[in-house]
């Protein structure tokens, strides 16, 4: 019976020390200050549904170095139209969007259109959403969701590119 306990209390200690360490990788999987940003790359992409462009998509490093690439439709091209701008965001607006991305568990979470034939929506395209952090990397696609933490990461993404996206000059009833 004496050694029984100690055996028990090895395992016991050995099965929590096994659970913090998984917990403690897990919270690496985000940065938690600026310093850590360094390996950080996120994106967002969304095809088909952001008039006028066929796409859009934001490429953001954790150093703030941002490359917005689009491609607009015929119809609403101008001439002085680039197909990538290249700016800058600052390190808190980059921690601030890791931060959405974890409360939306990007990781975990699972996204399915089960419900598909139940919601009346309009074409909202593709939209693809991605995650890289010290080697660990996640991509999700999806058409249509009902998720708040996920609506807040895209609002964010939205927000920054309507600062830097052209508007068009020329709509098609113009020509």
């Amino acid at each position: 019976m004496k050694y029984i306990l100690p055996e028990a209390m090895s395992l016991l200690l050995l099965v929590s020390f096994a659970a913090l360490t998984v917990y403690a990788q897990e919270e690496n999987i985000y940065p938690a200050k600026k310093s850590e940003l360094g390996s950080l790359e996120m994106s967002y992409r969304n095809e088909g549904a952001q008039m006028p462009f066929s796409y859009v998509q934001l490429n953001i490093e954790g150093t703030g170095k941002c490359r917005l690439e689009y491609s607009t439709y015929p119809e609403y091209k101008c001439d002085n139209d680039n197909d990538e701008i290249i700016f800058n965001m600052d390190r808190r607006a980059v921690m601030e969007l890791s931060e959405l991305y974890r409360k939306a568990d990007f990781y975990r979470i699972e996204i399915n259109d089960l419900n598909r034939e139940k919601i009346t929506v309009t074409d909202v395209g593709t939209t693809s959403l991605s995650y890289s952090f010290r080697g660990k990397e996640r991509k999700v696609s999806y058409g249509y969701v009902e998720n708040e933490p996920l609506s807040e990461l895209v609002k964010f993404y939205s927000n920054i590119m309507k600062k830097h996206l052209p508007k068009t000059q020329r709509l098609p009833s113009e020509e």
